[in-house]
């Protein structure tokens, strides 16, 4: 009975994170979205599927001649020699973008002075922006060190923090797929990460994206470590990390459910269970997974409560409730000026309206959910457009917000011309980074897919926690207030997956042509076509043909949410002033 709940859960997550990546897959392949640098709202545009279509191809063929010709030191070496160029360019990059912060992160970053200073008015301030939003607390004292060690640098120090985070989470995430699967998977997630600019953007940022995403990282492998090994010690540091990663990002949470999940099937897993000396876990006993789960749940519960009421004691008053929680729900499900979900001045407005009262601001905010709940039930396509256009802004974005972020700081002009290139649209460096991450996306869809075709009988339940982690991100971003730097990190922990997905295919095209003395010619495209994983190949080509020419409203709104790239390519040849020498965004207007 056991092994079969077992059985059951792995079909059913494996089987909710097969369609995710299916629709996601299909979705990169015909329309990304790009966001525009004067404000958040997203085009939608058309793809070239035969286009992707073929690079998908190339890159089998220049996998598979990479396995027979390049020795595995002479990899080794190569990715030594690229890491160094990638840390040279990186410093670089983060130097000459250096731009101050603007909006929440210049909300924190001041307020973080402020505390160094002594000066606590603000915290009182009556809608003041720790009045409305207090879970933010833990961000400004995370902060505190570096404005105390830095002083008016501190922001350039925090992105260079950042940069040695997001490294840190390539290593840890590499590492988790080697400990997953194989060397060489690890070496393509390696490199796959090193090459996701977007993470360049997001790291200049006083934010806690990046940082939390690391400790998060760090979580996950120090709790699957107390799953092999039962030491006390893996789970406590497993806690600490989480609550970091908390104080880094809320949203993190998410993370912390998956740890959660992940020790409930290892308690299962070990019930009535006989040690044998093969046993991997054989240190680990049932009841210390159900005190990790208890220990988890009380780091969640401490860092929501204990933060604030620090602040409370260093404050000498009492902290404002803020908004509602639920109010990034109603955030979520109504339109903004920009892109459906995403900001916009609904619920602070209400906040304002109630005179800052958080029980009749809930009530407010309730009675809008209902509202729009009611719309979408009475007008199902229009539900079925808003949510459609929100999940592809959100996840179809192959910038991820990456150079949004930082040309949305450009209030003081100080970008030279050869970096406004890169991150303006029309640049034709923006064009060129655009174009490869949007391949590159379509890659890492359609590897994660290899990987559940080619292994779908090697799929272990305690190799699905990064699956589980994205559903429950998918999920909770259907209906949270959308961006894409809250997805990002969703979205790369899928790597080792996409990875060991293309290290598969080169193992299963070696393997189909030793069967048949030859990797080409008609007999070997025969012996893949009798395969179950060359018919669902055929399937997939198939689908993608009726796709191609196929038109329809429930298409047009969800993996064919595209058309704009006219009014994209006339964006990019008229909103041209981002390349005077002088020009600045103004506030106010271009935010």
């Amino acid at each position: 009975m056991k092994e079969g709940f077992l059985k059951l859960c792995r079909n059913v997550i494996t089987g909710i994170f097969t369609v995710l990546v299916l629709y996601f897959f299909l979705s990169s392949i015909f329309s990304s979205c790009v966001m525009i640098y004067t404000n958040f709202t997203t085009y939608y545009v058309d793809d070239c599927m035969p286009l992707l279509a073929v690079c998908i191809v190339l890159l089998i063929w220049a996998l598979v001649k990479l396995q027979k010709h390049v020795t595995e030191e002479a990899f080794i070496k190569g990715c030594k020699i690229f890491t160094v160029i990638w840390f040279a360019l990186f410093i670089i990059f983060l130097w000459v973008s250096r731009l101050p912060p603007v909006a929440d992160q210049e909300a924190v970053y001041e307020l973080s002075k402020d505390l160094l200073q002594g000066d606590l008015s603000l915290w009182r301030q009556k809608g003041g922006y720790l009045y409305m939003y207090p879970f933010q607390n833990s961000l400004v004292l995370l902060f505190v060190p570096f404005v105390a060690i830095f002083g008016e640098g501190a922001y350039i120090a925090v992105s260079y923090f950042n940069m040695l985070c997001w490294y840190g989470t390539a290593l840890l995430l590499s590492k988790l797929a080697g400990e997953y699967f194989d060397r060489r998977t690890a070496a393509g997630t390696y490199l796959a990460m090193l090459c996701f600019v977007p993470m360049w953007g997001l790291s200049t940022m006083v934010y806690g994206t990046v940082p939390g995403l690391f400790f998060a990282a760090l979580a996950i492998r120090e709790e699957k470590k107390f799953e092999k090994t039962g030491k006390w010690k893996n789970i406590l540091l497993c806690g600490i990390c989480m609550f970091i990663a908390l104080m880094w990002k809320a949203n993190f949470v998410i993370f912390l459910a998956a740890l959660c999940i992940m020790l409930f099937f290892a308690v299962i897993k070990k019930l009535g269970k006989e040690e044998k000396e093969s046993d991997t876990s054989a240190g680990f006993q049932w009841y210390q997974g159900l005190i990790g789960i208890v220990l988890l749940i009380i780091v969640g519960v401490g860092e929501i409560n204990g933060v604030p009421y620090f602040m409370q004691e260093v404050s000498g008053g009492t902290m404002s409730q803020g908004l509602p929680t639920i109010s990034w729900i109603d955030l979520g499900i109504h339109e903004s000026g920009y892109t459906p979900g995403w900001d916009n001045a609904r619920v602070r407005t209400m906040y304002k309206k109630c005179d800052y009262d958080a029980e009749k601001t809930y009530e407010a905010v309730i009675a809008d959910i209902q509202d729009a709940l009611q719309t979408f039930r009475d007008d199902k396509a229009y539900a079925l457009q808003f949510f459609g256009y929100k999940t592809a802004s959100i996840w179809n974005d192959p910038a991820f917000e990456g150079f949004m972020i930082v040309s949305g700081r450009n209030y003081s002009g100080t970008l030279s011309y050869p970096v406004k290139d890169i991150l303006y649209d029309g640049g034709v460096m923006n064009l060129l980074l655009l174009f490869l991450l949007n391949i590159m996306q379509t890659l890492v869809w359609f590897g994660i897919l290899l990987y559940l075709v080619l292994e779908r009988k090697n799929l272990h339940l305690e190799h699905l926690v990064l699956a589980i982690t994205f559903i429950g991100g998918f999920l909770f971003y259907l209906a949270w207030e959308a961006k894409c730097q809250y997805t990002v990190p969703f979205y790369i922990i899928l790597f080792p997956y996409a990875a060991r997905g293309w290290t598969a295919v080169t193992d299963f095209i070696k393997e189909k042509g030793t069967e048949t003395g030859t990797g080409k010619g008609k007999e070997f495209l025969k012996t893949i076509g009798k395969t179950t994983e060359g018919k669902l190949g055929i399937a997939l080509a198939a689908l993608l043909l009726i796709l191609q020419f196929s038109s329809f409203y429930a298409l047009s709104c969800t993996i064919k949410a595209g058309g704009q790239q006219r009014d994209y390519l006339w964006f990019c040849m008229n909103r041209t002033e981002w390349k005077s020498p002088d020009y600045v965004m103004q506030r106010g207007v271009d935010e």
